[in-house]
């Protein structure tokens, strides 16, 4: 923006945050921050432009405190200190017994040690407890709290009550080829009983995807291979149980089935039986051991029809697309 925006060269080093670049935006563009959208109220935009400080490597911070907390690993920047407080390494699975009351935090000058080498917890008590007290007002304005310290089980809707655009529906009908449906927005196939069937019409030896949720980190494919039908379970990406038919499917029209009967009640990532069905009759079956409880991936999405992410398992490639027509699929749910 050259009209706007010298070319000092200098390093700038008020502190930021990223909240603070939509307002920065519309700033520039000398528009205000919309008070609705569509017809739907708008909470106010929590950041600040800092316009001010892109010709002037000493203005004003227009920044002096902000809040940080992810899965309880928790900080906060306040007139040029920082508090931080390492909860869990990302990979530490075991989480029992965390008191976020006393746990350990670190402080440190950044105007003086931006690089975080000189922990001054221990010389400067005082301004360790006014910046965790300000630390927790700043989490109790901004619905931090209640902290939850769980791992993978916080993104489970089943544990965790979260709302889903599925409901409570027990019974999803999709009307062919259908792809790119968020896990968060499809049938909850976890620590349960479930059906897919499809509706196809094929040539021989069909191959491709007919119904897919999840990737390479977990989840649910069924598809077909050189005419057999195949189910595929991928549990977190550490075992995959694939249950196949006995003979390969007749060119033509078929329904096809995978049921999957889940062994335990109210356990999580328990096993189940599989059972593959072409026009009612059952033409393959098998266990699998154990299946992923809480989430199959946060990036892959419910395919119906190819594959649009990774694949469930290594024998096919992506985006693998179904041969013949498909006409419907149905998933039914068993609560």
């Amino acid at each position: 923006w050259p009209s706007k925006i010298k070319k000092t060269h200098d390093i700038h080093t008020q502190f930021l945050h990223v909240i603070d670049i939509a307002p920065t935006i519309l700033d520039a563009a000398g528009i205000e921050q919309p008070i609705a959208v569509n017809g739907i109220a708008q909470k106010p935009i929590e950041g600040r432009s800092f316009l001010s400080t892109l010709n002037d490597k000493d203005a004003k911070e227009i920044r002096t405190s902000q809040y940080f907390e992810m899965v309880c690993n928790r900080a906060i920047y306040k007139d040029g200190f920082w508090l931080a407080s390492l909860a869990f390494e990302p990979w530490q699975m075991s989480r029992a017994g965390y008191d976020p009351f006393k746990a350990k935090w670190e402080l440190y000058d950044l105007e003086k040690d931006f690089s975080q080498a000189n922990d001054l917890a221990k010389d400067n008590p005082e301004k360790v407890e006014q910046l965790i007290a300000l630390w927790w007002a700043e989490a109790s304005k901004n619905n931090v709290l209640p902290l939850d310290w769980r791992g993978a089980e916080r993104f489970s809707t089943q544990l965790t009550g979260k709302p889903t655009l599925a409901g409570d529906r027990t019974k999803f009908v999709y009307p062919g080829n259908f792809t790119g449906l968020p896990e968060s927005s499809a049938p909850d196939l976890k620590n349960r009983s479930f059906t897919v069937s499809a509706k196809v019409d094929i040539k021989d030896n069909a191959s491709g995807m007919i119904f897919t949720q999840g990737g390479n980190t977990g989840g649910w494919g069924f598809y077909m291979q050189d005419g057999t039908l195949f189910a595929t379970h991928n549990f977190i990406d550490a075992d995959r149980y694939t249950i196949k038919s006995s003979a390969k499917i007749p060119a033509g029209k078929s329904e096809l089935k995978m049921t999957f009967t889940y062994e335990s009640g109210k356990e999580f990532g328990k096993g189940g039986t599989v059972k593959l069905f072409q026009n009612a009759k059952q033409i393959g079956t098998g266990h699998v051991e154990k299946t992923a409880p809480f989430k199959f991936s946060f990036s892959e999405m419910q395919d119906i029809g190819l594959d649009t992410g990774t694949p469930i398992i290594e024998t096919y490639e992506t985006p693998f697309p179904f041969s013949g027509n498909i006409e419907e699929v149905t998933v039914e749910l068993n609560q």
